[in-house]
């Protein structure tokens, strides 16, 4: 997913981390504004803990809990506006909002290593040739309208995010399963869809894609090769249970308070733009009593210094993560009691439009990268404990001791920039300082705007100026700007990815080139070198080797000899504000690792005056 302190957080990615022919891709994609993704993303999964007991009874965790359950949260500028359907969200904060609404098949734990079953029963079964995947539902599952949740009810949410009409980004993640390429791309199925691995076509229709429902709480999924993550590609967004008598009857109408049909455990009451989401508590819901929320009030408050006035008047319980503290108060939100922190496993960055002609030598990407001073952004602006980086896969991830070898520490993120170097690239380049940089980022961010001007000042020392346009983040997540291709009048974008899986794969995967037209692919940059070591990893299941294979694409990317389509600035730490009296399975409010939220377990405590 897109998630960073640099823009809104995207939730997942569009290029196909399971296409191994550079030229299968959804073309026929259609590009929109993503107005109600977290990023899909999810879109991903997450675990799930019930706290028992009515609202004026104690939680499983212990501690009386409030009578009065409706509970505030802050959500910053609602990216994806107004969408509900969720496999047309891509960014983490849309996502996490539909995590109210809707279930996943499996979640992630707290810390993101582990997949826990929450609409399926148990891990899906994978045969002895990886390419068959059986799912086991729940059977106690049920509709907001009590008609219960059944197996053909994956299979239509999978044929919706595949569909072409939907627009859905993440349906590159799923063209792996048999048949879904030919029905992702339409008219275009026998240019995207001749890998050499496809030993023939279907005829491009949703019920030859190879998800069946084998009884009515089993669904088989066919696969033309193996994908050795694609039981983790189960946990986003695009594999989630949806109604097709309510999608047909409604059409884009499905999603309105009045029509809208949901299977998680709230439903959505009021919708209300750029102001408030409402959703209630869903009593068809398998856990329904053990819910303790009735109620949840999303607000949308675009500035992070006024939605903490607001937190701190008491009219904000909880705020999504980086969405309610500006850089400047950062000191002082740390040494209080509602400042929550943790780990992210994901990477901020500056993308560098490579089809510019001022940006087109690598020298020019190169010297700029080196010439950001991140351990001055670590420790002067973000001041939360972030790690300076100089790889495009973040720490914490399988392999990361083997690919982050790649980088050969060209960029010395700890060290700080190296003007004298910088400077020296840029000559061999022929810079012309008369040139101008337009950078773009998120104006809505606590620490987009500081970022951008410290590296404004720090590339003014290596002779190169800059234009810093700061864009609200529902603008910035438009095809042109932060989505690709990206427009002439962008020279950099700041955005960032977190975690949809754990693999390397799903940051690689952002500099394909099928990706520049899939719109995830920030820089535009497009190398047939690169992807053909891709598209080798890509077919390489044992893990070690695949690491190996990983180790050559970050040298091609940030190595000394390196393109750098991007530079790495730094691994977040993901922040927020809670009450203290916000409960979490009957405990103080945590943040996963992940950045997704959810809902089932959270209550409030009879402290809340």
């Amino acid at each position: 997913m897109v998630a960073n302190d640099l823009d809104d957080e995207r939730c997942r990615r569009a290029s196909s981390p399971v296409l191994n022919n550079k030229r299968e891709q959804p073309v026929s994609v259609k590009f929109q504004k993503l107005l109600a993704s977290t990023a899909i993303l999810a879109v991903a999964a997450f675990a799930a803990v019930g706290c028992g007991g009515d609202s004026d009874k104690e939680s499983s965790g212990g501690g009386d809990l409030a009578k009065k359950q409706e509970m505030t949260i802050q959500i910053g500028d609602e990216t994806d506006a107004g969408v509900f359907d969720p496999p047309k969200v891509a960014y983490l904060d849309s996502v996490n909002r539909l995590n109210a609404l809707f279930v996943n098949l499996y979640r992630y734990s707290e810390d993101g290593s582990e997949m826990k079953p929450f609409a399926a029963t148990e891990l899906p079964e994978i045969s002895e040739d990886g390419l068959t995947y059986t799912v086991k539902l729940r059977e106690d599952a049920k509709w907001s309208d009590g008609k219960p949740l059944t197996a053909d009810d994956l299979v239509f949410g999978v044929q919706h995010a595949l569909d072409p009409a939907s627009g859905a980004y993440f349906a590159s993640f799923m063209l792996d399963i048999v048949g879904a390429c030919e029905y992702n791309s339409g008219k275009d199925a026998k240019e995207n869809c001749t890998a050499d691995y496809r030993k023939e076509l279907t005829d491009g229709k949703p019920e030859s894609v190879g998800v069946t429902a084998t009884d009515d709480h089993t669904v088989e999924f066919k696969l033309v090769r193996p994908v050795p993550w694609f039981d983790q590609l189960m946990t986003l967004q695009t594999f989630v249970p949806l109604r097709r008598d309510v999608i047909e009857k409604f059409g884009d109408k499905w999603t309105t308070p009045e029509n809208i049909v949901t299977s998680g455990a709230f439903t959505l009451a009021e919708y209300k733009p750029k102001e408030r989401i409402v959703v209630e508590k869903n009593p068809e819901f398998w856990d329904a009593d053990d819910v303790e929320l009735d109620k949840i009030t999303f607000r949308m408050i675009g500035e992070p210094k006024t939605a903490l006035r607001e937190f701190e008047r008491g009219r904000i319980d909880l705020a999504f993560m980086r969405t309610a503290i500006d850089s400047a108060d950062i000191d002082r939100v740390k040494g209080e009691d509602y400042y929550v922190s943790r780990p992210s496993i994901e990477t901020q960055y500056a993308y560098f439009n490579t089809t510019n002609p001022e940006l087109s030598d690598p020298k020019v990407r190169q010297a700029l990268a080196i010439g950001i001073d991140r351990p001055s952004i670590v420790e002067n602006i973000t001041k939360r404990g972030d790690k300076p980086m100089n790889t495009v896969a973040p720490d914490g991830i399988p392999g990361f001791d083997v690919f982050s070898q790649g980088a050969q520490e060209f960029i010395g993120a700890e060290e700080g920039p190296d003007v004298d170097k910088a400077k020296g690239l840029l000559e061999e380049a022929g810079w012309d300082e008369k040139e101008t940089l337009d950078v773009y980022f998120s104006s809505d961010s606590g620490n987009a705007p500081q970022i951008a001007e410290q590296m404004q000042s720090d590339w003014a020392k290596i002779g190169v100026k800059v234009k810093l346009n700061p864009t609200p983040g529902d603008v910035l997540a438009t095809v042109g700007l932060g989505y690709s291709p990206v427009g002439k009048k962008v020279d950099v974008v700041l955005q960032g990815w977190i975690q949809d899986y754990l693999d390397a794969q799903d940051w690689y995967q952002l500099f394909t080139c099928d990706n520049v037209a899939a719109g995830l692919n920030s820089s535009n940059y497009c190398s047939e070198d690169f992807d053909k070591i891709y598209e080798e990893a890509l077919k390489t299941v044992d893990p070690d080797a695949r690491f190996e294979i990983y180790k050559e694409l970050e040298a091609k990317l940030t190595g000394p000899d390196g393109d750098m389509p991007a530079a790495p600035l730094y691994q977040p730490t993901n922040d927020t504000v809670a009450a203290t009296y916000v409960l979490q399975g009957g405990k103080p409010f945590e943040l996963t690792s992940t950045g997704l939220l959810y809902y089932e377990n959270l209550a409030i405590s009879a402290d809340k005056k």
